[in-house]
């Protein structure tokens, strides 16, 4: 889960341990999610940044600009990791589309796929289907 000190831990259900702690964010983290293929992390921000973590490394890979205010929810595609879908408190759903295989942490991503604006205040909540 994320924080309001601008980080997110993993945590081991079975102790109570602290895993993995990701810092980097510039503002508390309000959503967090993970690939299905359980290798990187997405957080999103009060600020608008979208975050993808490598979890093994707990470095970040790519930052997502594009939301204007909180990123409330996101969700990696159950088809794969190369589909994330981020939701704001600005009433759009940005659909990014991430790099895959060999090299591809050092592809920059700039640039959503596609962008739903929608007639609410704010987008609580984006789900794939399967």
């Amino acid at each position: 889960p994320g924080s309001t000190d601008k980080t997110c831990r993993l945590w081991d259900c079975i102790t109570g341990d602290c895993m993995r702690l990701f810092k980097g964010h510039g503002a508390p983290v309000t959503s967090t999610t993970i690939s299905s293929c359980g290798k990187m992390l997405a957080s999103g921000a009060d600020n608008g940044e979208v975050v993808v973590w490598d979890i093994g490394s707990s470095k970040p890979i790519w930052t997502l600009p594009g939301h204007v205010g909180a990123v409330n929810s996101l969700s990696f595609s159950p088809k794969g990791s190369s589909l994330l879908a981020s939701g704001g408190q600005d009433g759009t759903v940005r659909l990014w589309e991430l790099p895959q295989g060999p090299g591809s942490e050092k592809t920059k991503v700039d640039k959503e796929l596609k962008v739903l604006t929608t007639k609410l205040s704010s987008v609580l909540l984006v789900k794939f289907s399967r």
